[in-house]
């Protein structure tokens, strides 16, 4: 199942990115100009209570916006001919997939910055929203909430353990 949902997080990043390069946007900037644009909806979708809702609605908009795109380039009303594969974008996931295993393999302290959000990210997928002033688990006055938030989608759809 945890692949299954991976493979979903992907197609949908994948959806976005080649939807930011059919408006222009840089080639370089397209993977964390996605995440960014998920990031901002799932933060509205978070301001109306509806964090749950969102995660799920943006991630299915990510695969809807890749479908679209494969449909209107087959159609012939958009090019996709210069869709190629970009240097940084083979060092995006080099990069990630390094970073995954080296943070699998360490062992994670208690008061490190991990931890913290660990703890707000075990609040997001329970709760199903961020920390307000009622909440005393923790605050986001020190850290902000848009990693959490990404890694929220990421474990809702990849599995969450202790």
């Amino acid at each position: 199942m945890a692949i299954l949902g991976f493979l979903f997080l992907a197609l949908s990043l994948i959806g976005y990115s080649s939807t930011l390069r059919l408006l222009h946007v840089n080639p370089y900037f397209t993977w964390i100009t996605s995440i960014l644009v998920e990031i901002m909806l799932l933060y509205c979708f978070d301001m109306l209570n509806l964090l749950r809702l969102g995660i799920w609605t943006v991630t299915l908009l990510g695969v809807l916006l890749l479908i679209a795109r494969l449909i209107l380039g087959y159609m012939g009303k958009v090019s996709i001919h210069h869709e190629y594969l970009h240097l940084f974008d083979v060092w995006m996931v080099f990069l990630g997939t390094v970073m995954a295993l080296v943070l699998l393999h360490s062992p994670l302290i208690h008061y490190d910055n991990f931890s913290h959000w660990a703890t707000i990210v075990k609040f997001l997928y329970y709760n199903g929203h961020l920390p307000g002033v009622a909440d005393t688990i923790i605050s986001f006055t020190s850290y902000p909430p848009a990693t959490a938030l990404f890694i929220t989608q990421f474990v809702t759809f990849t599995g969450f353990h202790e």
